[in-house]
């Protein structure tokens, strides 16, 4: 049974449901002072900005091609169109050019795959690893910022256990202690997911900015401590085994956003075409394998 809609289905109830609760209650508690009335309109700008990016780098991860390999003819390399004399997969049987490698779940090749990710259902590939990267930044900026505004509500919820709710003019007395009630766990619940959340997905991207910088994936690097472990204890060992690419690391950047033009920076907020990846490609052919 694939589970893997499931999991999209409830990261996306989670984005959404996360910020209804800061728009809905937090942004209003937080400008609600007299000395940040006049910062609302930023907070809100910048809170609309940071929600259409989620939402937008999510789906892109989700629904993009990462990189599947289909029928690719043996005598000619992908990148390159030069002659090719690679490896042909052993479960897909289909040529497997270089930094391939074959998913179990999308039972196919992927270029450049780094990891298969079930929160968005797909393979993070040569083709979607801008956007998976994207919402890792996007993320731990968001849950970073949604906690900074929460923290003062949470400390008056953790210390005082009461909160001014909005339906004041109520008569309802169970009704207003329910609705009190609610907003608390509201609070409580939103700032522990957001700071923690915040934490750990800020450890993870930091993580990918180094594979970036090193030019490497998940699988890569895996393979080559795994390597260099073997070299360690006396066992044969090529560099024609390791796939680590040094360069600038602007110049790796713009390979990861796909684009190695004046407005590269662009594809930081908007989903530009990208561009390029085959002449990238060649150009660290040359310097793509390394040894340690």
């Amino acid at each position: 049974m694939d589970i893997g809609p499931l999991f999209v289905g409830v990261g996306y109830f989670l984005l959404v449901a996360l910020g209804c609760v800061h728009f809905v209650l937090f942004l209003p508690l937080h400008t609600a002072s007299s000395s940040r009335a006049t910062w609302s309109g930023v907070h809100y700008g910048v809170s609309m900005l940071l929600m259409a990016q989620l939402l937008l780098q999510y789906s892109l991860a989700v629904w993009s091609n990462p990189g599947y390999v289909t029928f690719i003819p043996a005598t000619r390399a992908p990148a390159t169109d030069a002659a090719y004399d690679g490896d042909t997969c052993k479960k897909c049987a289909h040529v497997k050019p270089e930094r391939a490698h074959h998913c179990r779940v999308c039972r196919t090749c992927v270029l450049e795959m780094d990891h298969h990710c079930p929160w968005i259902n797909n393979c993070v590939g040569l083709y979607n690893y801008r956007f998976f990267w994207l919402l890792l930044m996007y993320l731990w900026i968001s849950c970073m910022y949604a906690s900074s505004i929460s923290w003062e509500p949470f400390r008056h919820v953790l210390h005082t256990q009461r909160l001014k709710y909005y339906n004041r003019n109520s008569s309802n007395v169970f009704a207003q202690d329910l609705a009190q009630r609610l907003q608390n766990v509201l609070i409580l619940f939103s700032f522990l997911v957001t700071s923690t959340l915040g934490v750990v997905l800020f450890g993870y991207w930091t993580w990918h900015f180094y594979l970036v910088f090193s030019q490497q994936t998940t699988i890569e690097f895996a393979i080559r401590r795994s390597r260099s472990k073997e070299k360690r204890h006396g066992a044969a060992f090529g560099a024609s085994q390791l796939c680590g690419r040094r360069q600038s690391l602007l110049r790796n950047f713009q390979r990861m956003l796909g684009r190695h033009d004046t407005w590269w920076f662009i594809a930081l907020v908007l989903p530009l075409p990208q561009r390029d990846f085959a002449s990238s490609r060649e150009a660290g052919a040359s310097d793509a394998l390394e040894s340690v």
